[in-house]
């Protein structure tokens, strides 16, 4: 049963190698779907730097939650849960946004589906994960006060806000990604040589 679960997954990965083709000279290029960016007017910085940016932002604050000596980050297994899925997340979403805005066009098909189809729930997730952690640290401040050192729960209080916010923008514009896709060319099926029976062998004596 492992052994069958080891070979789906590893031909799943390597699913994307289907579409690449070999031309007349013997070269393998790449036959399936592509994605060009449609800016419409806009800058390529407008369109992929800025989620981009938000990205970074958005694990930085993440970062910075991690390093603020917060009161109430020890010992309360609510707030550190949900800080590791914002820090977790934000640092996936901020790899998907940068291979976006780094990718070079057009973008193939197994590329869109590792960047572009998984970069909106990712940072939803870290968004969340952002605010969830920011409420449940508040939830501690409200019972039993800011602490010491207060300004150190502060600051990890707007660092959690600013990163959700942060995460929600590159949910948003992720959404707006002005790509096209372009349909490959189907793959022509292989035609195998087949020997005709010797008819010497079918003879009747």
């Amino acid at each position: 049963m492992y052994g069958g679960k080891e070979q789906l997954t590893r031909k799943s990965r390597y699913d994307y190698l289907k579409d690449f083709v070999a031309d007349e000279t013997g070269k393998y290029v790449f036959a399936g779907t592509t994605y060009t960016l449609n800016a419409e007017g806009k800058s390529r910085f407008q369109v992929l730097g800025i989620p981009a940016l938000f990205s970074a932002l958005s694990f930085l604050c993440a970062i910075l939650s991690g390093v603020i000596p917060a009161s109430y980050m020890n010992g309360h297994a609510a707030v550190v849960l949900l800080y590791a899925v914002a820090l977790i997340w934000s640092a996936m979403t901020a790899i998907c946004a940068f291979r976006i805005a780094l990718s070079k066009y057009p973008m193939r098909d197994y590329t869109y589906k590792e960047t572009v189809d998984k970069i909106v729930p990712n940072a939803w997730i870290a968004a969340f994960g952002f605010i969830l952690s920011a409420l449940a640290y508040l939830y501690f401040v409200i019972r039993k006060g800011f602490g010491n050192p207060s300004w150190a729960s502060i600051l990890f209080l707007v660092s959690q806000i600013g990163g959700g916010f942060s995460a929600y923008r590159v949910a948003v514009l992720g959404n707006r990604y002005p790509f096209t896709a372009h349909p490959g060319k189907p793959k022509e099926p292989e035609v195998q040589d087949t020997e005709l029976p010797d008819p010497d062998e079918y003879r009747v004596l």
